[in-house]
């Protein structure tokens, strides 16, 4: 059986990835931190094997040799869109220095895949797949940063690696207070939403897409590594859409009319005016349109109403 050991288990793309490795039968193991709110994880049908890191890169070092993983897949991190001080020192911290314990770790213990999670903010001018990064913003400098960390390692010690950069997720059982949280609440009391000024195109993606991107690109670092080494992928739909699209779709779904307060929402964290449009991986595609995923939303919202 295929062992895989994944950091940032009880983020929400994290548990859905480790529900996607259990569905298909593979050995999953999860570092977490002391805090780490566990709760998140009742909802799956199979638990990982917890791990309890204290902190310090000998410990690091003593989980990843003694679980000897196939592959790792590193979804830890932290991000704040408008950090202060002590925000930059926590996504250092989390983004690079952690990121580093897990990558120097997978060395030693021969590991010999690492799957892990980029954002497009990385790439704040766009472009197609052989765009250069311009990080955005600190939390993308903070990825850019672990990224050449991640590289190297490939180089000096032959770890096989593949970045999989994501975009905008959702789905049910998403307790993060994102866009499509307040676009859900509006829709089903009928209450203006405010918005922007500027409708930037963006890119949402199921839960259930994101988690079959990183079951693929494990399997592939598995079984045929050099398909992917070294690249990095866009996790992305076709179709971008704006916010108005999106409430659209909202209409749809539950036949009530949507309010934009366009201007409403104000904010001072810079946005990506364009797009991404990296390659995807092989064998993969966003397969849940936006309309399902809304429905979905839409009767998760009623069932608890």
């Amino acid at each position: 059986m295929v062992r895989v050991l994944i950091t940032g288990v009880t983020s929400f793309p994290g548990r859905a990835v480790a529900q996607r490795f259990a569905d298909v039968e593979v050995e999953v193991h999860a570092i977490i931190r002391p805090t780490s709110d566990l709760s998140r994880l009742d909802s799956l049908s199979a638990k990982p094997r917890l791990h309890i890191h204290d902190g310090t890169a000998e410990h690091m070092d003593h989980i990843v040799g003694d679980v000897k993983p196939d592959v790792i897949v590193h979804l830890a991190g932290r991000y704040v869109a408008e950090p202060t001080p002590d925000d930059i020192q926590g996504m250092t911290d989390d983004n690079v220095t952690f990121g580093a314990m897990v990558v120097d770790a997978a060395v030693k213990a021969g590991v010999t895949g690492m799957v892990t999670a980029g954002s497009y903010v990385q790439y704040a001018k766009g472009g197609g797949p052989d765009a250069s990064p311009a990080p955005l913003n600190t939390y993308a400098e903070t990825k850019e940063a672990f990224q050449s960390i991640l590289d190297q390692a490939r180089i000096d010690h032959g770890l096989s690696t593949c970045s999989l950069i994501l975009y905008d997720t959702y789905g049910p059982g998403d307790w993060r207070p994102r866009l499509m949280a307040a676009l859900t609440r509006a829709a089903t009391i009928g209450s203006t939403m405010p918005t922007p000024v500027n409708d930037v195109a963006l890119q949402m993606v199921h839960i259930d897409d994101v988690a079959k991107a990183f079951a693929t690109a494990a399997r592939l670092l598995v079984m045929n590594p050099g398909q992917i080494d070294g690249r990095r992928f866009a996790v992305r739909s076709d179709q971008p859409q704006t916010i108005a699209d999106i409430a659209k779709v909202f209409e749809a779904e539950s036949g009530k009319p949507m309010t934009l307060n366009i201007g409403g929402y104000q904010t001072t964290a810079p946005v990506v005016e364009d797009l991404w449009m990296g390659d995807l991986l092989s064998g993969w595609t966003a397969k849940v349109s936006l309309a399902v995923g809304v429905r979905q939303l839409l009767g998760e919202q009623e069932a608890e109403s």
